[in-house]
């Protein structure tokens, strides 16, 4: 196993608060050792990715070198057998399929009492999933939504694509944002951009400011698209500390946040319930799944806890 990858789930992030181009890059480390768990497997859509039920494409349009982290259930041994070279079997659907990583780094995701920031997280496991796609020569493309802008990265088989989009999550601006001029249905509406049916797209953020908008929004998608949204929260979220004043900071500034008052917390917990529980229900539609890490959760194992391959490289702590 690689050094690299030989280390407690708080040494993979690199900075908790600020996302760090080289722990996004070395993620492709662990991508290239793991097979990633199914998602969509309810997905109608033909030559869905990451699905044991629909499984790879049907129709064999090449054989290509064998690539160092290519699968060896693609391998074409007849081809073995009359040339002595690994050679890869290459599909239409794993040529034409593209995935749409969806990240939400504005204002409200800069935050975490425990762990790391939810955007911070957000990110990791975006970046994972990229680097796991183009191992199996998928095309990538993403989506940056902060406080005022929303970043379009179209769908590229390459790394330097990548790691544009990856670079532009590291930008110092996103920050520095203290308020969002932008709704977050403007943010999900960028989706509509992709036009190719059956591209995977996977969300991540803590959907601030959902509402019936953005589900309709979201179950209109997917009747051409296949989609994940990974809801990412810090456990304070869900549970407030007890009555009193409380500081909160961001390094350079202090709020101060007064929990004495009853019907605030009600309604805070109404809101926030109603709003994980809604998006979570969108799991009944055949082609939307749903997850849930925590900012003090090792986004990797939280996220794909089925995958045994990343428990045995992220124990959990203490153990």
């Amino acid at each position: 196993m690689n050094a690299a990858i030989e280390k407690k789930p708080h040494q993979t992030i690199s900075n908790p608060v600020k996302n760090q181009l080289h722990s996004l890059v070395a993620i492709s480390q662990l991508a290239q050792q793991i097979d990633l768990p199914s998602f969509h497997i309810k997905s109608q859509h033909k030559g869905s990715l990451l699905s044991k039920f629909k499984g790879r494409g049907v129709e064999l349009t090449e054989n290509r070198p064998y690539e160092d982290g290519d699968d060896v259930r693609d391998l074409n041994w007849q081809v073995y057998a009359k040339t002595g070279r690994l050679h890869t079997k290459v599909y239409q659907e794993e040529r034409e399929r593209p995935v749409y990583l969806w990240v939400d780094v504005g204002p409200s995701m800069q935050f975490a009492t425990q762990g790391s920031f939810k955007s911070v997280v957000a990110s990791h496991l975006a970046s994972l999933v990229g680097w796991y796609e183009l191992k199996r020569h998928n095309r990538v493309g993403g989506v940056i939504a902060s406080a005022n802008s929303v970043s379009f990265f179209k769908a590229g088989k390459n790394r330097k694509n990548f790691l544009r989009f990856l670079h532009t999550l590291c930008l110092d601006k996103y920050g520095q944002d203290k308020q969002s001029s932008q709704t977050l249905y403007e943010k999900l509406k960028v989706l509509e951009r992709v036009k190719q049916p059956g591209t995977a797209m996977f969300l991540f953020g803590d959907f601030l400011g959902w509402d019936q908008t953005c589900k309709k929004h979201i179950i209109r998608l997917s009747k051409h698209q296949d989609i994940t949204l990974t809801i990412v929260l810090d456990p304070i979220e869900l549970n407030l500390p007890s009555d009193g004043t409380y500081a909160f900071s961001n390094g350079h500034e202090q709020t101060l946040l007064d929990l004495s008052q009853k019907k605030i917390l009600e309604n805070y917990y109404s809101a926030i319930k109603n709003r994980i529980h809604d998006i979570r229900s969108l799991a009944t539609y055949p082609n939307i799944n749903t997850m849930m890490v925590f900012s003090n959760d090792h986004p990797l194992q939280k996220a794909f806890q089925k995958s045994e391959q990343i428990q045995n490289i992220f124990p959990k702590e203490g153990a």
